[in-house]
């Protein structure tokens, strides 16, 4: 908290101010706002906000930046804490600020290296800000185990720039909405930056141009204006073109169930089979499906302990049907005694069949297993919650079939990974998820949003079943076809369509994004050395 209160302090009242309101109004670009304007104005704040400033005092700027960005972006964090890790208010809200300051460090270090690279060159903090922006939501996608969460190019799934996904992906559309938005800064009034705070010395020593530093002319103006808009125009176009086209085989029919179970009742062993006869009585009740969908760790139990119940599960299938569920699997290992999965079983109608089984790669930090398990465990409930200590799934997994179909499956957090829905090529993508541990908060809906972007991304059907909300049924355009109301019981019912073809992010990832994003690095550089040679 000191740390935080020294940031505030160390810049003028106006620009730490700014900086602030900046980072906390882009969620608002996010899920369930998708007030995409508010990713322009953000953006746009902190580049105009850094442009005059050194290195140390932009990661200054770029400190309190992520602090309001991931303060109210990830504020969803406290329901986790507070109400199911066991901490009081007091202590979830600095446990919430501290991990959103820890956070915010990845801005005060984007923001360090952005100047660095660019210098006090208008024109290289032009060209290095949207490059550094997207370079820096990779490097968080995979640094300690990553955290893929608000990225930019989400913010394109309801408008025009959503054209732009099958193709670059949402790293690429990332980099296309901060080109936007440093377009559109470019026209604000240079005078509304010009603080009588730490900049001065910096402002003294610009090495700019007379021309930068004046009104720019109207040409000049109507060139930024082109550049912000062109980016929308082209998605708007893109948007009129199919990369893939539905199958003539016959739609498939699928049934999600939502169940609903309270997380504090979960995992208390005592509801165990009450939780069960839960699911097998939805069963019952169920209509005809090719596929039937249950949460992640619907049933809170080793696969091997209640075997006799699946099987019972299995004689009530309809025929041809494939239950794909969420469940815990042990497997014996000779360091540990045993290690843990977070699993999707899928079992068939047919007698004797074998399970398929997805162990979960992805992990969640300190909710599957703890960092620094040694000196953390134990402190609070929430670094010793039930099942926090799983093993992860092999990255080469087989796809999961049913009923002649390959399915992609993915286990909650790991729809946020960009790259793992195009690992191989399927049929369908399936999620499961238990956003229970998020409450009544924004957090579910932005988990949502990322799914749809995936089925958009590789132009795939996609099915997701939650504890409590939101399931639904995603087109191949991303857009929800059906969903469910939270926290309530439900079954949701529908058709899917089995997609052919491929979009080129499929085929090539985010590979052209980084070519360009190296391209322009390395050109700055080129630009910089010949600078200081003459």
């Amino acid at each position: 908290m000191h740390f935080i209160l020294t940031q505030l302090l160390s810049l003028r009242q106006r620009p730490a101010f700014l900086a602030l309101i900046a980072g906390s109004i882009f969620p608002l670009c996010l899920a369930p706002f998708n007030f995409w304007p508010a990713a322009l104005v953000s953006i746009g704040l902190l580049l105009q906000l850094s442009k005059n400033l050194t290195p140390t005092q932009a990661a200054r700027v770029g400190f309190l930046y992520g602090l309001g960005f991931f303060g109210t972006g990830v504020s969803w964090v406290y329901v986790s804490i507070h109400d199911f890790g066991g901490a009081g208010p007091i202590l979830a809200t600095f446990l919430t600020l501290l991990f959103s300051a820890g956070l915010a460090l990845f801005f005060c270090a984007q923001s360090y290296l952005f100047k660095q690279l660019s210098g006090r060159s208008n024109t290289y903090s032009i060209a290095a800000f949207p490059v550094v922006w997207v370079l820096f939501e990779w490097f968080r996608s995979w640094f300690l185990t990553g955290f893929p969460w608000l990225f930019v190019g989400y913010a394109a799934l309801e408008n025009p720039l959503a054209g732009w996904a099958p193709v670059i992906g949402v790293y690429g559309c990332s980099l296309l909405i901060t080109i936007s938005a440093v377009a559109l800064s470019q026209l604000i009034p240079k005078t509304f930056f010009k603080f009588e705070d730490a900049t001065k010395d910096a402002a003294q020593t610009d090495t700019a141009t007379p021309t930068a530093k004046n009104t720019q002319t109207t040409l000049t103006r109507i060139a930024w204006v082109f550049m912000a808009i062109l980016p929308w125009l082209t998605g708007y176009a893109l948007q009129q073109h199919d990369w893939v086209q539905p199958s003539p085989e016959e739609e498939i029919s699928v049934a999600l169930v939502q169940g609903n179970i309270a997380q504090q009742e979960k995992w208390k062993a005592q509801n165990l089979p009450a939780i069960m006869q839960h699911y097998q009585q939805a069963m019952a009740n169920l209509p005809q499906a090719d596929i039937i969908l249950w949460p992640e760790s619907a049933i809170p139990q080793f696969i091997h302990n209640i075997e006799p119940f699946l099987e019972k599960v299995r004689k009530q299938l309809p025929t041809n049907s494939t239950l794909i569920t969420g469940l815990l699997q042990a497997v014996p290992d000779d360091q540990r005694g045993f290690k843990i999965y977070n699993t999707l079983l899928a079992l068939e109608q047919t007698p004797g069949r074998a399970f398929q089984i997805y162990r979960k790669q992805k992990l969640v930090p300190f909710g599957e297993f703890v960092p620094l398990e040694d000196y953390l465990r134990g402190l609070i409930e929430l670094f010793d919650l039930p099942m926090s200590q799983f093993a992860r799934g092999n990255p080469n997994q087989p796809l999961l079939h049913a009923n002649g179909l390959s399915v992609m499956p993915l286990i909650c957090y790991e729809i946020a990974y960009p790259n793992l829905a195009r690992q191989k090529p399927a049929d369908i993508i399936i999620t499961v998820s238990n956003d229970s541990w998020f409450g009544n908060s924004i957090g579910p809906l932005q988990h949502l949003q990322m799914a749809q972007f995936r089925a958009l991304e590789v132009g795939r059907y996609l099915i997701r079943a939650t504890n409590n909300g939101v399931s639904a049924i995603v087109n191949e355009k991303g857009q929800l076809l059906h969903q469910t109301e939270q926290f309530k019981f439900e079954v949701l019912t529908g058709k899917v369509k089995k997609m052919v073809g491929a979009t080129p992010y499929f085929e090539y990832g985010s590979t052209p994004t980084w070519l360009l994003c190296i391209a322009v690095v390395m050109a700055i550089i080129t630009g910089r050395i010949r600078q200081a040679r003459r």
